[in-house]
């Protein structure tokens, strides 16, 4: 379909040459990126990149678009054509790797997300999808391997609907830049109200992003009726491209993923992108630094470096289980040099150029469709659990969602009722715990009273938090003023008892709390739980590292190697109970009677590095029984 626009002016011209300072500026937004997602702390404003990015493809679609319009051979399927032969391969390539990875890497539940992101990257959403997801900062948006498609799904969908409005506006003879300036107005306006209400959506959706593609697009159609695009005297050239320069530094250096972003902030980069690009090819930094081989080359490449570089970083990241060290991240950069280098010679240029254009864009797109349906089958079979050691690797997702679960069903205003004995916890986290395994019996009536980790186990702040100290009298009162503490049969203490954090001095206080509960309730019987084994590294690194294990017998034996039973506390705990006359449970030997178990078939007994899931809790509670030890804690 052509389309000739009368709306145009006549002896109007839109340059369409090659600038080569535009492809230098592209280097400059992708290595920006880069640094930013390999060193954030060196370069906390890369990700400004993808908005010079966005004032860059404004310019040049709005600037493609213009000529044809003005010469009459304007054609929405040519220009769709060309989108799909210049986007699609590297981004096929890229998907298809992806998969390829995840199968051999990923727990089940990381690989149903994959499969949903690459349906998302394939069809051009994934922008839409993480905004209902999560924010782009946050740290589980690091495991995503997809995560910078987002960006993509921006500009595809500013694809989809600019020339078609350029079109509409030109049937109507309205000017092309009022148009533009309109819709940028709105967009920016948009993005301010919502930016502080709602961060995620304003970050992710196109309608409060637009304006910075249509600032690129306004900058396009700036030579309207006057014949020149650039109508500018050298030195206004040259003062335009340093401002232009100097906004983008003060970005990159000044705008952090702790601001309400894009915002007002997002004016740095706009305004210093389309200030470079206004400036013209012959202002010197225009011609001197961006035209320069080595940035142009980049800049070349910058599109496939774009889309390799993240899935290298977050797969290196799921892989290690931790920021990976800094030869890993230098390394996964070169490979992206390489890959990209790679797939712009040898993918993205023989199908973007050529002849057989239609037949190269009928394959593209089918193959798109085939990648598409490839993520939406991943999706569709949970991540495929049945792949090899799939099922002994900890699934992100049901652990995420069992430790939801686990703080969502506290009771601390729960009634002890009708039950053989009542027995009351108090504890920080680690207390529950406890509470959680003992309500499993319902011949107890169970009450929890939360403390904090700051506190000791009884109404004094641990080292270090001596700010904390009303808080922690205020949960000891809390739990000493209770109606019920005159109708518990047992008083649980359960802390994470760490001895070094406990002031010289706490045995005094210990003793006059034990004192005036006893005097409280006479008969009440106070037992002290120490601490229960404990695993030597965050669940993300274990997360990591167990991803060789084929068997269930293997990851118990890794995960018992890095087992920390804190012996010294639970001496410790078990010294005081002694001083105290109160009894004790050592909770990592009741643990780990006949054996540490920390995985079965399908579940695991931690969601972190200290907490059970509820098959932990049920676990311990077996191991009670087992043991004789719920017997001598329910007395006579």
């Amino acid at each position: 379909m052509s389309y000739s626009s009368p709306a145009v002016p006549a002896g109007t011209t839109f340059h369409s040459g090659y600038r080569p300072d535009i492809d230098g500026l592209r280097a400059v937004a992708v290595l920006a990126v880069l640094v930013f997602h390999a060193f954030p702390a060196l370069l906390p404003g890369g990700f400004i990149g993808v908005d010079i990015f966005f004032v860059i493809s404004g310019f040049l679609i709005t600037r493609i678009v213009a000529v044809a319009l003005n010469a009459g051979s304007f054609s929405l399927t040519d220009f769709f054509s060309r989108r799909i032969r210049r986007i699609f391969p590297a981004l096929i390539l890229v998907l298809i790797t992806c998969m390829v990875a995840g199968w051999f890497v990923l727990t089940p539940g990381e690989y149903t997300a994959l499969g949903k992101h690459v349906l998302a990257g394939a069809g051009f959403v994934s922008n839409l999808v993480l905004s209902w997801e999560s924010s782009y900062f946050d740290q589980a948006a690091e495991l995503k391997p997809l995560l910078h498609l987002w960006s993509l799904g921006i500009e595809e969908q500013f694809y989809l609907f600019w020339p078609v409005v350029l079109m509409l506006a030109a049937w109507r003879r309205m000017p092309l830049w009022a148009v533009a300036l309109g819709v940028g107005l709105l967009s920016f306006g948009w993005n301010v109200a919502w930016v502080a209400q709602q961060p995620s959506a304003t970050f992710y959706w196109p309608m409060t992003r637009v304006w910075e593609l249509l600032a690129g697009a306004l900058l396009a159609l700036a030579g309207s009726g006057t014949g020149r695009l650039y109508p500018l005297s050298g030195r206004v050239a040259q003062v335009m491209a340093w401002a232009g320069l100097a906004l983008l530094l003060a970005g990159l250096l000044l705008i952090n993923r702790h601001l309400a972003f894009p915002g007002f902030w997002a004016v740095l980069p706009v305004l210093g992108a389309v200030l470079l690009v206004a400036a013209g090819p012959t202002a010197w930094v225009n011609r001197r630094v961006l035209a320069h081989p080595v940035m142009v080359r980049v800049g070349l490449i910058s599109f496939p470096l774009y889309l390799w570089h993240w899935p290298l970083l977050a797969f290196a990241l799921i892989h290690q289980g931790e920021t990976p060290p800094v030869w890993v991240r230098l390394a996964a950069l070169a490979l992206a040099f390489v890959l990209a280098t790679v797939t712009w010679r040898w993918v993205e240029q023989p199908l973007r150029h050529g002849g057989r254009g239609r037949f190269k864009v009928a394959g593209l797109v089918v193959a798109m469709v085939c990648v598409g349906g490839a993520g939406a089958f991943i999706q569709a079979q949970s991540g495929f659990p049945g792949r090899p050691g799939a099922n002994v690797r900890m699934d992100e997702t049901a652990i995420a969602q069992e430790r939801l679960s686990y703080w969502a069903s506290t009771t601390w205003d729960n009634h002890f009722g009708q039950r053989d004995t009542n027995i009351m916890v108090f504890g920080d986290s680690q207390g529950f715990d406890v509470f959680k395994a003992l309500s499993l019996d319902d011949r107890l009536g169970v009450r929890n009273f939360e403390s904090s980790f700051d506190c000791t186990a009884f109404n004094q702040p641990i080292a270090g938090k001596e700010n904390q100290a009303a808080r922690c009298i205020e949960l000891f009162e809390r739990l000493f003023q209770d109606r019920l503490l005159e109708q518990a049969d047992v008083l649980i203490y359960s802390f994470s008892w760490f001895k070094a954090a406990e002031p010289a001095d706490a045995l005094p206080y210990y003793q006059a709390a034990i004192d005036r509960l006893r005097a409280r309730n006479p008969a009440l019987r106070i037992v002290f739980i120490g601490p229960k084994p404990w695993l030597g590294r965050t669940w993300v690194s274990i997360n990591a590292i167990t991803r060789g294990q084929t068997s269930v017998q293997g990851l118990n034996d890794f995960l018992n190697s890095i087992m920390w039973v804190r012996h010294d506390d639970i001496a410790h705990v078990k010294a005081l109970s002694e001083t105290l006359q109160t009894g004790f449970i050592d909770a990592s030997a009741v643990y780990c009677h006949g054996g540490c178990v920390f995985y079965n078939d399908s579940q695991f007994a931690y969601f972190d590095q200290n907490h059970w899931t509820r098959f932990g809790a049920q676990l311990f509670m077996t191991k009670l029984q087992e043991t004789g030890s719920l017997a001598g804690l329910i007395g006579p």
